[in-house]
């Protein structure tokens, strides 16, 4: 094999084992919410959205390897993460420290996996 054709090689296998080496990102996407109390007009009791910070740890990893994010005006929350396992958690912003989860999830390439944490209210 001659010098070029040896070079093309070595750049096409490069390049192969680059983009075989970044899989492309799944999705965690979730809302927090408070579900029961007062029966409303309508006969059904409230769900109402929370305000939480939400973190996510790849299982087995320590805490320092997780993501943490706020939820919005809605208590929805979104992670793009790399596919693997990953235990979710929401602290709430009441004050104290209430925590809702730990949540096992498995996120997939290309896909998004629905998280919804709620605290009853009896």
């Amino acid at each position: 094999m001659n010098k070029v054709a040896r070079r093309l090689v070595a750049a096409l296998a490069l390049f192969l084992f680059a983009s075989c080496s970044s899989m492309p990102q799944g999705q965690i996407l979730g809302s927090v919410f408070r579900e029961g109390g007062p029966v409303t007009s309508l006969g059904s009791a409230s769900r109402l959205p929370l305000q939480a910070q939400v973190t996510v740890v790849p299982v087995g990893g320590e805490t320092r390897d997780g993501q943490t994010a706020s939820t919005d005006e809605e208590g929805v929350f979104r992670f793009d993460l790399s596919p693997g396992v990953y235990d979710v958690t929401a602290l709430l912003d009441d004050g104290g420290q209430t925590t809702l989860g730990p949540q096992r999830v498995t996120v997939v390439s290309r896909q998004t996996v629905r998280v919804d944490l709620s605290f009853l209210v009896p």
